[in-house]
């Protein structure tokens, strides 16, 4: 029965401290709230002092295999559409991407929905990266990242490593980590080809 309680209260409050396998799908993001397919919502804003700033982590959508540079498959541009839906509701600074095609064919549909133009970076200057971050206090901020790369961009902001395997294909997860002066916490949700 003890066990049973704590294997009930750490699924319960995982996603309260740092890291999370959470499970959940996102359906819809607004400024106030994030909604997931589950019926489930959590707060996106919070009064007082305490100003939290998003970041938004995502990976490219699914490939197409033909090609040095490739483009996305079927289910990528499916993806890359639902992305669109899922933010239509929600504004940011900036959107950052490498300037790999995949990765900008994955903002595409929520660039042209929201008009805004890319800000490219160099996966090879996570410093320069972090500024660009940090230039946007409060504002949130999207960013297609890499296996690669993603543990880098994350070391500055978490107090401890990025432990989660991202070496099979992550095309359905966003991670989100919010931001306020005194702390960063990362949760990690999925969304949906459609």
């Amino acid at each position: 029965m003890i066990i049973f309680r704590i294997l009930f209260f750490s699924l319960c409050f995982s996603p309260l401290f740092g890291q999370t396998n959470n499970t959940q799908y996102i359906s819809r993001v607004t400024k106030s709230m994030m909604y997931f397919t589950s019926g489930d919502s959590i707060p996106m804003s919070y009064s007082g002092k305490d100003t939290a700033q998003y970041f938004f982590f995502i990976f490219e959508a699914e490939e197409d295999t033909i090609g040095l540079d490739p483009g996305l498959s079927t289910n990528g541009r499916w993806r890359a559409i639902h992305l669109a839906k899922i933010f239509k509701d929600y504004s940011f600074k900036t959107i950052f991407s490498t300037p790999f095609r995949k990765g900008i064919l994955t903002l595409q549909p929520l660039t042209d929905q929201t008009k805004q133009k890319l800000t490219y970076y160099d996966q090879a200057d996570i410093k320069a990266l972090h500024k660009k971050m940090e230039n946007a206090w409060p504002a949130s901020c999207i960013i297609i990242i890499h296996k690669e790369t993603f543990p880098l961009i994350l070391k500055k902001y978490l107090k401890q490593a990025f432990t989660e395997n991202i070496s099979t294909e992550p095309s359905d997860k966003i991670y989100v980590l919010k931001r306020t002066k005194k702390q960063s916490q990362l949760f990690s949700y999925r969304y949906k080809i459609r």
